[in-house]
């Protein structure tokens, strides 16, 4: 009798995990999605002294941003085509970003519906890219550390999901681990 009640009840417990979505997605399949994404403002300035018992010398190197926000978007939208989305073209990311290119900020929830009209979006996703300065490591390549930041909203501009990571990849070179790191981060985060 007691084994007939365990059986039922894992046969119970199955079946309702099995009925119970593994991961619902915030996004609808049914409406069309934007993405875009954007660099963080950083600049990366790195100041070193050295000194000998003759003279001394420092010195101060300043680097612009990387491009990671193209890459990032790009595998975003890969994954998501690849999953059924209905994802806007490269093109309407472009009008976006010169309609958008004098904002200092991420749009907020007026600005999201004004577009969403304007190129007939449903959601909208939008984030930021931050490439870290690469490191030398222990084994003479570089490790590079990228953290990528999302929001999505509905077309009347109500936020649908908000996540960030951070991930590191390691190259020959400090672009490569950097965009490495950037790669990695945007497939986590989609």
């Amino acid at each position: 009798m007691k084994r007939r009640i365990l059986a039922f009840t894992v046969l119970c417990f199955s079946a309702f995990l099995t009925a119970w979505p593994a991961e619902a997605s915030p996004l609808s399949k049914k409406k069309t999605v934007a993405i875009v994404l954007y660099d963080q403002k950083s600049m990366d300035v790195t100041s070193r002294s050295t000194w000998s018992y003759f003279s001394g010398a420092s010195y101060t190197r300043v680097k612009g941003t990387p491009n990671g926000a193209a890459l990032a978007s790009e595998i975003i939208r890969g994954e998501l085509v690849r999953s059924g989305y209905k994802v806007l073209g490269k093109p309407v990311t472009l009008n976006i970003l010169k309609a958008r290119a004098k904002a200092k900020d991420l749009p907020d929830s007026e600005e999201i519906v004004k577009l969403s009209k304007k190129y007939g979006i449903g959601q909208y996703i939008d984030g930021t890219v931050t490439a870290l300065d690469s490191e030398k490591n222990d084994f003479g390549m570089y490790t590079g550390t990228a953290a990528v930041a999302v929001n999505a909203y509905d077309r009347s501009g109500r936020t649908l999901y908000s996540d960030s990571v951070m991930s590191k990849g390691v190259g020959i070179t400090q672009d490569e681990a950097k965009m490495k790191a950037v790669r990695e981060a945007a497939l986590q985060i989609s």
